[in-house]
């Protein structure tokens, strides 16, 4: 008995085993998907063949849905001429025959776009398909992008004046520019710079960022799909070294970066490195203000969403805010417990190669708050800190007046100052950080006539305006 057995097991295993390599050829035999097309936001088009500017992979999954063998030739219909790659299981091509699927298996296709250069501003439509064929039934999966051109920088660096201005087709930065000494990049209303990652706007000459309320200046990354919108670290960020001088950035918004905006060393010629109104930094991996020893002006700022803080500045320096609005949520990229705003004063030492201390430079620090918000959701309860360095002597003005500010220095509820109270933003989970009908914001700042009559958003401040950068009329 056991030997018939045995026998039996013997031959069912050799007849299933003959099944599972039996080959369909049932002319109406289909492969299933897990999508019938496929499609990408706008790619910028490519400026030469070494450096083409990459899309997002999009991922197609094909399915055998039969218990036994398909072959299926698959093949891009545009060839080797389109402007779509494919990669079929690990295979880059265009073309492949007789491929074959198990029983009940699925593979893995992935395609990327990059666009041809074209003289058109603006987007482009792009289409192609894959064609799929099987037992002589064919099944088309359609591929669908819009490929925009642009203005291209690869490692330049800007040794004369110059003016960007086309609002039709964006500037796209590779391995970062530098702006010469003595010389001045203007960006007017409503352009658009888009920075590959790794790459920075260096300034040792002046920038100048001219947007309006209306037509913003916009520095981002070159990736251009709507998910990648609200994600940091797509480009380092704008740098002003040592020796810039002048520097403007009006109604212009800075985002998905890591710096922000860097300021490096003291103003050279008396005025402020960098004055700035009207515009936004956020969504940087690391802060929305760096700086160092410099001296800077911001009004009408908004600086939110960083993963670690919104404001960091060392070494000293002279820094004025004025309506601005500082807050970092917990509840978008970043879930960390650094405070949104620091100022240091710690003297700068210079070290050999060896790291020996060779000199100690004292440092001093001014700074002006009035009417700003510094407000986050940190742990630790608090947001604001100033260093004096040890030399209380060497923070030579100091004003805070008219804020909101989440803190334990309980010392700062004077001055029409608002200490722990809820800001009441419409939504700091979506970005908005207009008030909301019940905030405490309302009517509570120190009226600045004739010096700011006007918020972020263009919009008039009357003589009882609303703390932070967002007026509420």
């Amino acid at each position: 008995m056991t030997k018939y057995l045995f026998i039996f097991l013997v031959l069912f295993a050799i007849g299933f085993s003959c099944r599972k390599r039996d080959v369909n050829n049932d002319t109406s035999a289909t492969l299933t998907f897990s999508t019938d097309s496929i499609a990408f936001d706008t790619v910028f088009s490519r400026f030469d063949t070494t450096h083409a500017p990459l899309s997002t992979t999009k991922v197609l999954k094909i399915f055998n849905p039969y218990n036994s063998i398909l072959y299926t030739d698959i093949r891009l219909m545009g060839g080797s001429s389109s402007v779509y790659r494919l990669n079929i299981d690990g295979i880059a091509t265009d073309r492949v025959t007789q491929y074959k699927i198990a029983p009940k298996d699925s593979f893995y296709l992935f395609v990327q776009v990059t666009p041809r250069i074209t003289s058109l501003g603006n987007p482009l439509f792009i289409e192609d398909s894959i064609m799929f064929t099987t037992n002589g039934n064919e099944q088309k999966i359609h591929l669908v992008a819009w490929g925009q051109d642009a203005h291209y920088l690869m490692d330049s660096v800007i040794d004369y004046d110059v003016v960007w201005s086309d609002k039709t087709k964006p500037y796209v930065i590779w391995n970062s520019i530098l702006v010469a000494p003595g010389k001045k990049l203007t960006i007017n209303k409503g352009v658009k710079v888009c920075s590959h990652v790794g790459s920075r706007i260096y300034v040792q000459g002046t920038l100048e960022m001219l947007g309006t309320a209306q037509e913003p200046v916009i520095l981002q990354g070159d990736r251009l799909e709507r998910y990648v919108d609200d994600m940091p670290n797509q480009w380092w960020g704008v740098r002003f070294l040592p020796g810039s001088i002048n520097n403007i950035i009006n109604s212009s918004i800075i985002k998905n970066g890591v710096v922000g905006v860097e300021i490096d060393s003291m103003s050279v010629n008396g005025n402020p490195n960098l004055r700035m109104s009207s515009s936004i930094i956020r969504t940087m991996s690391s802060s929305c203000i760096s700086a160092y020893n410099a001296n800077a002006t911001f009004v009408n700022c908004a600086f939110f969403d960083a993963g670690q803080l919104c404001v960091f500045a060392q070494f000293g320096g002279d820094y004025s805010f004025t309506f601005c609005t500082l807050a970092n949520p917990h509840c978008t990229n970043f879930q960390s417990n650094y405070q949104s705003f620091y100022l240091g004063n710690a003297d700068y030492e210079v070290t050999d190669a060896s790291g020996n201390v060779i000199q100690t430079i004292p440092s001093f620090l001014k700074y002006s708050l009035i009417n700003t918000i510094i407000y986050g959701q940190s742990t630790n309860d608090e947001e604001f800190s100033i260093y004096d360095g040890g030399r209380p002597g060497n923070v030579q003005q100091q004003i805070i007046d008219h804020c909101l500010i989440r803190t334990k220095i309980t010392s700062l509820n004077v001055n029409g100052n608002l200490i722990n109270v809820e800001p009441k933003f419409k939504d700091m989970c979506l970005f908005n950080y207009q008030l909301d009908s019940i905030s405490p914001l309302i009517n509570n700042a120190t009226a600045l006539t004739g010096i700011v009559d006007v918020d972020i958003l263009g919009k008039p401040r009357d003589n009882t305006p609303c703390i932070g950068a967002y007026e509420r009329n």
